[in-house]
């Protein structure tokens, strides 16, 4: 009688188990949003890092927008539906600048609510971040270095410009692996340039370590060259232009007696390819310390003598600045990379921002 007892309760137990279950799907309103896979488009362009699983995203637009975006969805199942309520003011409250986009099951059950918030930014002063691997980030990439620049925008791959975080060369369309992008000058740059100018800035970085000069020229298999140009020509809608900042060199240190003709040519070209004949040009000096056949003192005496050879140029000192790993190393260790980015700042503050007194 006792185990008959037993295996009743037990199997009440199961049913109740079983039918509570079946009751919770039955009335589950939501579909799992991991199975969603679609593309919100804004402009015609497919917006950044969109996630199925995230459900609000801030939107950048540039300083010339004076009209609502248009959106639009695309590569969702047929299973879903989809309502768009688009924004009402683009210049008012966060609910006012926000577009939802509702997914419906063909069931008529709500899967999931996306919203969009818009924000239009102002005139960003641009940057163009061009070099081998000490441009690209070496800098061991810790904790203190994670933070998001202020007033300061990253291009991405969608040509859209999104709040500034590291590796700075993530979205460089000519870099080597991720692992390898981490602390650049970039990062100091940016800090030192917007509390000294209050300016809201947008930086383009598209290095790539270990190339030579020979391959960032015109026209080269490569590409770097026109590569560089085609992103820089994609963010020019979001304000102009005022610098080129290049770092480059530990691949022909062997030869400065031929890098100077090569790096006249490379700066009149991006002058000419970008509309832009009087941007300020800046390169920075090699590690001090490097030795064995490959010194940086020539080079280096070489790179200061820029603006006798390119009209409105200039040159960063790395005088100071310490390795990453010992004196065999090339590359700038994260300190010694906020210190040249910040040197940058200096050379732009003086050309670009400086009102200069008539002579």
């Amino acid at each position: 009688m006792k185990c008959l007892i037993k295996y009743l309760f037990l199997g009440f137990l199961f049913l109740y188990s079983f039918e509570t279950s079946a009751q919770d799907t039955s009335h589950d309103s939501n579909v799992n949003s991991k199975s969603l896979s679609f593309t919100i488009l804004v402009n015609g362009d497919s917006i950044d890092n969109f996630v199925g699983t995230d459900k609000v995203y801030r939107l950048n637009l540039p300083y010339t927008t004076t009209k609502l975006p248009q959106i639009s969805i695309s590569n969702l199942s047929s299973n879903y539906k989809t309502e768009i309520i688009n924004p009402v003011n683009l210049t008012g409250t966060d609910k006012e600048r926000t577009a939802k986009i509702v997914v419906t099951s063909i069931e008529n059950k709500v899967s999931t609510v996306y919203k969009l918030i818009f924000k239009v930014l102002p005139k960003l002063d641009l940057f163009l971040l061009i070099g081998q691997s000490n441009m690209a980030g070496r800098g061991t990439m810790t904790p203190q270095y994670l933070d998001t620049l202020t007033n300061t925008y990253l291009l991405s791959p969608t040509a859209g410009m999104i709040p500034a975080t590291n590796p700075l060369n993530r979205y460089s369309t000519v870099r080597k692996d991720i692992k390898l992008q981490q602390v650049g000058p970039g990062y100091g740059f940016s800090k030192k340039l917007v509390i000294t100018t209050g300016a809201n800035i947008g930086l383009i970085v598209n290095a790539r370590g270990a190339t030579s000069i020979n391959s960032w020229e015109k026209g080269h298999a490569d590409q770097y060259y026109q590569k560089a140009v085609l992103r820089m020509k994609s963010a020019q809608k979001w304000g102009t232009l005022k610098a080129i900042l290049w770092h480059q060199g530990e691949g022909d240190s062997k030869h400065p007696e031929t890098y100077m003709k090569k790096l006249v040519d490379l700066a009149q070209n991006l002058r000419t390819d970008l509309n832009a004949p009087n941007l300020f040009f800046v390169a920075g000096e090699l590690a001090y310390w490097r030795g064995a056949g490959s010194s940086s003192a020539d080079f280096n005496t070489m790179i200061r003598t820029i603006s006798q050879f390119i009209r409105n140029s200039d040159w960063v000192s790395a005088e100071g600045l310490t390795p990453l790993l010992d004196e065999s190393d090339p590359h700038f260790d994260a300190k010694s990379q906020v210190i040249l980015g910040e040197r940058y700042a200096d050379k732009v503050f003086k050309s670009c921002y400086t009102i200069q007194s008539p002579k």
